[in-house]
């Protein structure tokens, strides 16, 4: 349990005030894993709090979970809006970011709805070049290689929930914003629909990207009609499945928890291992 959280806080706060029905329901809820999120700030602040988590969770033999949320343009300045100011002041961020988790284990969920929610799905007069889109999966690639750089952190690219995009569509961004450098993606980090059917969804996923990079000779083309690589393996007899579920993954500032299932996804094209 870490004792830093507002739940194992108000654990103690209602311990305190004789309310032991509601201090044993907080400590509970403070037992359970979560990840941090990390939303804004300086490049040497996100640094400093990186730093102070990883060293925090290293001291107790723990993995910490964090969450890189910072991307430009973010959210289509809806509820979550925010981010960097500029591509490259984000990659500043993700450099900081990256710097302070070195050596130490952890997991890094990057950039919730990055990929599901792009600057062209923000409406028709937000990216009319594409400009901004483009710019956005460049990010996401570059989060993804500079975090998985690390040699103990293992990455996991967003992409939403099971009720947003198609499995062909999700696909094709994944690839496109490098989850071939990723450790696998991660599902429903900002929802709260069902595990099964995120590892339903995810699973689709997975074997669509599969067929695409490393399937049959007439897999063709990928998800969106382009062209895919001519290097092909045989498949496999079965595609990789979907690994259990992990932990719950709070959003920041509160409100219902939501699940979080991570599923496979090559890390090289030449892969059909399981992560």
């Amino acid at each position: 349990m870490d004792p830093h959280t507002k739940a194992a806080k108000q654990a103690l706060v209602d311990f305190g005030n004789g309310d032991i029905g509601n201090a044993v329901n907080m400590a509970k809820l403070a037992s359970r894993p979560q990840a941090e999120w990390f939303t804004e700030g300086t490049p040497e602040e996100v640094r400093g709090k990186v730093s102070k988590l990883v060293h925090r969770a290293r001291a107790v033999g723990r993995t910490p979970v964090l969450v890189a949320y910072n991307v430009p343009g973010r959210d289509c300045t809806q509820y979550s809006s925010g981010g960097a100011a500029s591509s490259a002041a984000y990659r500043q961020w993700i450099d900081a970011f990256a710097s302070s988790i070195g050596t130490s284990k952890a997991v890094v969920v990057v950039e919730p709805d990055g990929t599901a929610l792009l600057p062209k799905d923000c409406g028709p007069t937000v990216d009319p070049t594409g400009e901004l889109t483009a710019a956005r999966i460049a990010d996401l690639a570059y989060a993804v290689k500079t975090l998985n750089a690390k040699p103990r952190t293992a990455v996991y690219l967003d992409v939403g929930n099971v009720q947003w995009r198609p499995v062909g569509e999700m696909a094709q961004r994944l690839l496109d914003a490098g989850i071939r450098h990723s450790d696998g993606f991660a599902l429903n980090v900002s929802n709260t629909h069902s595990t099964d059917h995120n590892a339903r969804y995810g699973t689709w996923i997975a074997k669509c990207m599969w067929f695409a990079t490393e399937g049959p000779e007439e897999a063709a083309a990928t998800p969106s009609g382009v062209p895919a690589s001519t290097t092909r393996r045989p498949p496999p007899t079965t595609a990789p499945p979907a690994t259990p579920s992990t932990p719950p993954i709070p959003p920041p500032g509160g409100g219902p928890t939501p699940g979080s299932t991570r599923t496979w996804a090559p890390r090289r094209p030449t892969s059909s291992s399981t992560s």
